[in-house]
């Protein structure tokens, strides 16, 4: 009787150590899923906000850079401001190449531009508007606008390949 008892302790102990198995397994295949899902979902996130985009042809960062340069100082020396371009992550002697900086979509890069003009002299804030206006035409964004005695800083992101 004893062995027949000690035979089935260890069938229990077996068994319930096979279906531990399994369940871990399956709890292993779920948490493999939820990740899948949720990559599927930020991939379908990143289709979306490209959506807009497949159309319009792909503007090298290094010919919009001097282009939007050329622009805020044309409207700058139009209204008599002085004003101060530079890259963010330029560095002095520096490659304009090497400060631009991957962003959150494959193929596409950014780079962060600062602008500083003086209004000392302006009547009125025109000048903002004009560079909000410009900024709407092009792959840009405003990340930071604000004004300090005078000086307005202005911090663009441009995205280009």
């Amino acid at each position: 009787m004893r062995i027949i008892t000690y035979l089935f302790l260890i069938l229990a102990l077996v068994l319930s150590f096979g279906i531990w198995r399994i369940s871990l397994n399956a709890h292993l295949v779920n948490s493999q899923l939820e990740t899948a899902e949720k990559e599927a979902a930020r991939i379908g996130q990143e289709a979306k906000g490209l959506a807009k985009y497949k159309d319009e042809k792909p503007i090298s960062l290094e010919e919009l850079y001097p282009e939007v340069y050329s622009n805020i100082k044309e409207a700058c020396s139009y209204y008599q401001a002085n004003s101060e371009i530079r890259l963010a992550a330029l560095k002095d002697l520096e490659d304009i190449k090497e400060s631009f900086k991957e962003s959150q979509y494959r193929g596409i890069k950014y780079a962060d531009v600062f602008v500083k003009v003086d209004l000392k002299n302006q009547k009125d804030a025109y000048l903002i508007s004009v560079f909000c206006r410009m900024i709407k035409t092009k792959p840009a964004e405003i990340l930071e606008l604000g004004l300090e005695k005078d000086k307005l800083n202005l911090t663009l992101r441009l995205y280009g390949t």
